[in-house]
């Protein structure tokens, strides 16, 4: 909640509260993306995140004022680095 606050107080009461979880979820489909095509191409990328992108808990966490979406996008994130670093690619 301590990123919903600058925003609702930037945006105000309507649009503040849920801008953080938007913007995680657009960050998480957009990482899946990246890495999706990173290691396969570019088509697998595409899928990969439109299947993400129409999953209901997805629409849900990024409607949502909650913190999951921040929890999805950081693990994410710290998994794909995780599997880079392994990997060397």
């Amino acid at each position: 909640y301590w990123v919903a606050k600058p925003s609702v107080a930037a945006l105000g009461p309507w649009v503040g509260p849920n801008l953080p979880s938007v913007l995680a979820a657009l960050g998480l489909y957009w990482a899946v993306f990246r890495f999706a095509r990173r290691h396969w191409d570019q088509r697998v990328g595409l899928w990969s995140a439109l299947v993400l992108s129409s999953s209901l808990l997805m629409v849900g966490l990024g409607r949502m004022m909650m913190t999951d979406g921040l929890l999805a996008l950081c693990l994410s994130l710290a998994a794909f680095t995780f599997y880079e670093s392994v990997c060397g690619r």
